[in-house]
């Protein structure tokens, strides 16, 4: 588990610190109207993708993870997956199609980047099934390098009048080399696509993986309604501009959601492996806790060190930003605790159940935001924010008590609320 996490945590940092080396140059060239319509567009990617995807390939890295030593069955998941990104890709020409008559100066572009993450999942969930962290973290920093680069490149060096182009033009260059090395990693050294027939595959086992991942598709959009759909509202209400504030905003707690990412994935395997052992209760209890007090201790930190370094970062109209972030940081939190408690629904197969409490999060999000974005401003989408991940994750807590008798750190969680509230009015 050390391992995994190390390995992890090589990726995301990586990946994360050249991401906010980026901000000085994004508040200094970009305009927060420019910055908050490539956002827009950047969450209904996210939509569309989570949609499409189906979670097809969420649930064929558990299956490999949990049959990792049946030869047989990992060639036959892995011959269906290719199926699958097949049908995906036709569909995201289809999408391409769609987009032309809606906005056709953005559709091309849109529509790759839906492909390339398709492309992408499927081959993050072959690495993590079979256990090849690495490949997946050097993948990422991989994109991100060559996402920066591109993007710094065409900012600098050429006459585009559209920079939200730009940003485009940045993110495909970057996924397609990460594209590109997963490929020749995992067919070339690895050989994972060798042997590959239609043989292998069976009505019945991808029926069985639409099962395990169509109740995941609801759970997912929730997620995406709590962490993005407010930048439908505040497009709407307050504008592209604040938009683009609120979008900068989001950038630092990114942090915290990096060692979020690194435990929630290091954690899904865990849990898929361990759910079957007769001391889980303890072990789980006792991880938890871990995670909780790690997610307080970090946030605290993260508030001393950000009000002391914004300025560096936030330029212009985007230091409007600064009182939002610590309470987008407060959401990664409770975002973290459901992540956590949400590793549960795979390992015990119960992905329905990842459903019904993602949506009650997501529907507090939307009735808050409405309520209170013309009176609040930014702050009302904040607050929703987090809000909507602590109900989603207190009816985690309680339903996996009942059905695991994982005690929940109510100690540490309440110190940590206090000290957050206080280091907030206090500095803030």
């Amino acid at each position: 588990m050390i391992k995994k996490f190390g390995i992890y945590l090589l990726g995301e940092f990586g990946t994360k610190i050249l991401s906010f080396l980026m901000v000085p140059l994004y508040t200094s060239l970009l305009l927060p109207n420019e910055f908050g319509l490539y956002d827009y567009w950047g969450t209904i990617i996210g939509l569309i993708s989570a949609i499409v995807g189906l979670e097809f390939f969420r649930t064929v890295y558990t299956k490999l993870l949990e049959y990792k030593h049946d030869v047989k069955l990992t060639k036959k998941y892995i011959s269906v997956a290719v199926q699958f990104l097949g049908v995906q890709i036709l569909v995201a020409i289809l999408v391409c199609c769609i987009l032309y008559f809606i906005i056709p100066e953005y559709a091309v572009f849109i529509s790759l980047i839906i492909g390339l993450s398709m492309v992408g999942s499927f081959f993050s969930s072959l690495a993590r099934g079979i256990e090849k962290n690495s490949i997946m973290a050097t993948s990422g920093i991989i994109q991100t390098f060559f996402t920066l680069s591109a993007t710094i490149i065409l900012l600098y060096t050429t006459n585009f009048q559209d920079n939200v182009a730009v940003l485009f033009i940045g993110q495909i260059t970057g996924m397609s080399v990460s594209n590109i090395y997963y490929f020749v990693i995992l067919n070339f050294r690895l050989q994972l696509f060798n042997n590959l027939s239609l043989k292998l595959y069976t009505k019945k086992t991808y029926y069985q993986i639409l099962r395990f991942s169509l109740p995941l598709i609801p759970s997912t959009i929730s997620w995406w309604v709590m962490n993005v759909s407010d930048r439908f509202i505040i497009v709407n209400y307050l504008g592209d501009a604040s938009n683009g504030i609120y979008a900068m905003a989001y950038k630092f707690p990114s942090l915290l959601m990096m060692i979020n990412n690194i435990i929630a994935m290091v954690w899904q395997d865990e849990a898929i492996l361990t759910h079957k052992n007769d001391d889980k209760q303890k072990y789980y209890t006792k991880q938890l806790q871990r995670f909780v007090i790690l997610q307080f201790s970090a946030l605290i930190i993260f508030m001393i060190g950000f009000k002391i370094f914004a300025p560096l970062f936030l330029y212009g109209d985007f230091i409007q930003a600064m009182n939002i972030v610590p309470i987008l940081a407060l959401s990664v939190v409770f975002s973290g605790v459901a992540s956590f408690y949400g590793s549960f629904y795979l390992s015990t197969g119960r992905t329905s159940g990842a459903f019904s409490t993602s949506v009650y999060g997501a529907i507090v999000n939307i009735v808050f935001n409405f309520t209170l974005v013309q009176v609040i401003g930014l702050y009302a989408a904040a607050i929703s924010t987090v809000l909507s991940f602590m109900v989603m994750a207190f009816i985690r807590v309680f339903e996996f008590k009942k059905e695991l008798g994982i005690q929940f750190p109510w100690i540490a969680t309440t110190t940590g609320m206090i000290a957050f509230i206080g280091l907030y009015f206090l500095i803030y």
